[in-house]
């Protein structure tokens, strides 16, 4: 009998901290991105004086990280708010965590689990935002568009990274260039060369220093065209060696209001010159050699 009654009392004897409670809110958001930081309230209250750790875990589908310990201590019957009194870990999420999730608290006395408790569940996800626009639908070879946007996390915030600009044109899907994004925001300035004509839409990758992702699938389009308009005069039909020959004109694009600058190779007789054009005209004076032969002769522009 009295063998029976010690074993009763040691058992309760071994059982500490019966009368702590920890209450914890859930995250103010339903989803977090990588790098995300969450802050948790709540309370913590004990009848007896305490003196021990809290422990928080980011538990998502049993993947656990865990955070450094803080230490506590509690009078009888006092209690802490989480968010106030109580000199918390900062909780970021870390890259190798995602998935639903919680925050798991105990409070710790020793290697004992005095209380525990688990906040609402939250998602964790890699994904990004973004907005995007060109300057322009049409451009000549040669010219230059401007891709500009934002690209910012499912809380609104911007974020920095890279972003891999992909073209696509007829069933083909190639990297052009890799660009910043500074403060979440793109401005990406690209001079059309080495492209055949036709029609392209642009596909971005954007990864940010976190670690979170996405591809943003046909943000614009554009039509790249090579073509020419030339129209060419010679101010004279009729002249003799030495004389002086005029050949002008304009270099139009089919895009309404191109201005056109490089360079019109004029060839007469086997000689080649070169007059710049700008502002889509040109103009260049020849000198009739003395060896030409007479006759009827091309230019070729």
């Amino acid at each position: 009998m009295k063998r029976g009654l010690s074993l009763f009392l040691f058992l309760i004897l071994a059982l500490p901290g019966i009368s702590a409670l920890i209450y914890i809110d859930s995250p103010a958001k339903q989803q977090y991105n990588l790098g995300d930081n969450i802050e948790i309230s709540g309370y913590i209250t004990e009848q007896e004086k305490f003196s021990g750790f809290l422990s928080l875990v980011l538990n998502c589908n049993e993947n656990k990280f865990q955070f450094p310990y803080t230490s506590l201590a509690l009078n009888a019957n006092e209690k802490k708010n989480l968010n106030t009194d109580v000199q918390l870990p900062k909780i970021t999420i870390p890259g190798s965590i995602s998935g639903l999730c919680s925050i798991d608290i105990s409070l710790l006395s020793g290697s004992n689990i005095i209380d525990s408790a688990k906040s609402g569940q939250f998602e964790v996800k890699k994904n990004l935002k973004g907005s995007f626009s060109i300057d322009t639908k049409k451009l000549q070879v040669g010219t230059t568009f401007r891709l500009a946007g934002n690209i910012y996390k499912l809380d609104g915030k911007n974020t920095e990274g890279s972003v891999e600009i992909f073209f696509k044109n007829d069933g083909s899907r190639f990297l052009v260039d890799v660009a910043n994004a500074n403060e979440g925001r793109l401005d990406y300035l690209y001079k059309a060369i080495q492209l055949p004509e036709g029609i392209y839409k642009i596909d971005l990758f954007a990864n940010d220093i976190y670690g979170n992702q996405q591809m943003f699938e046909d943000v614009a389009e554009f039509t790249l065209i090579s073509r020419l308009h030339v129209n060419a005069r010679a101010s004279e039909t009729s002249l003799k060696p030495g004389n002086k020959l005029k050949v002008y004109g304009d270099v139009k694009s089919p895009i309404e209001n191109s201005m056109i600058d490089g360079i019109a190779k004029i060839n007469l007789a086997g000689n080649e010159y070169a007059a710049a054009i700008k502002d889509s005209k040109f103009e260049y004076s020849i000198e009739i050699p003395a060896a030409i032969k007479s006759g009827r002769h091309s230019i070729e522009i």
